[in-house]
Formats: C-alpha cells, sequence, structure tokens
C-alpha cells in the first residue's frame, strides 16, 4: 500500500471529529470545511517522522487552522456557537473536545499540546462560562 493510500485509509477514521471539531469551534460549515482541508494538506505534508497517531495531528492542525480563521472574525452560527466563540479559544477548544468530541483529558492534552492540569483548568474555565450563560446545561440535555 503507498504513502496516499495509507494516509487516505487513516483520514477516513477520523475526518468527521475533526470536521466537527472545526464547526464547532467556527460555526460555519463554510469555514469548518476550509479549516479542515487547510488541516489535511499540513497533516499529509508533516506527516512523516511524526510519532502521534493520525487522529491526534489531525485534530491538532484543526485547532491551528480554525485559530488563524478566528482571528478578527466575528461570531457565527446559531446561538450556542455564539456563545462558544465568546470563550478564549484554548477554552473553547478544550470544552469541545472533552464535552463534545469526548475525547479523555489525556488525549485532549496530546491534541492541544499542553499538559492534563491545563486542560482541566481550561475546561473548568469554559464550564463555568458557558453554565453563567446557560448553555451548557441546555447542548447537554439535547
Amino acid at each position: 500500500m503507498s504513502k496516499l493510500e495509507t494516509f487516505n485509509r487513516a483520514l477516513l477514521d477520523c475526518q468527521d471529529l475533526a470536521y466537527t471539531l472545526a464547526y464547532y469551534l467556527l460555526g460555519s460549515e463554510k469555514e469548518a470545511a476550509a479549516a479542515l482541508q487547510s488541516a489535511v494538506e499540513n497533516t499529509f505534508r508533516d506527516r512523516d517522522g511524526k510519532t502521534d497517531s493520525m487522529h491526534c495531528l489531525l485534530l491538532r492542525r484543526v485547532l491551528s487552522a480554525c485559530r488563524e480563521l478566528i482571528s478578527g472574525a466575528k461570531p457565527q452560527g446559531d446561538e450556542f456557537h455564539r456563545h462558544l466563540q465568546i470563550l478564549p479559544f484554548e477554552c473553547r477548544a478544550v470544552v469541545v473536545l472533552v464535552d463534545v468530541l469526548g475525547l479523555d483529558y489525556c488525549e485532549t492534552a496530546r491534541v492541544m499540546g499542553r499538559d492534563q492540569d491545563h486542560v482541566r483548568r481550561d475546561l473548568s474555565q469554559a464550564r463555568v462560562g458557558l453554565r453563567d450563560i446557560g448553555t451548557l446545561s441546555e447542548r447537554r440535555s439535547s
């Protein structure tokens, strides 16, 4: 199997998760698709020599692409996405990775390139921020 075929197989296993992350962070299908495309291209180009899983590498690249697209952008999407976009980027990313996508703290820390204590602090801050505006409890019950 060629490197491209191996890459494509690994990509199929995690592209939905990566798109969902981008969509929650950006609140726009068009921007989420652009972020995913950029992340896939960067992951393919830089994959050699990496020890992290494709899953982790792709999610990390999606975060990076979203961070670039967000700077200066006004909040988009439904009410939940607009509330989510009020949070600092790191908190927003952690709450999506843990509470929406279901990653554990260890995996989230690897994706974020941070230690688990930072992940826990950011998640706590994000949950408090979302709870203050009533968003988190509404999202979990639906």
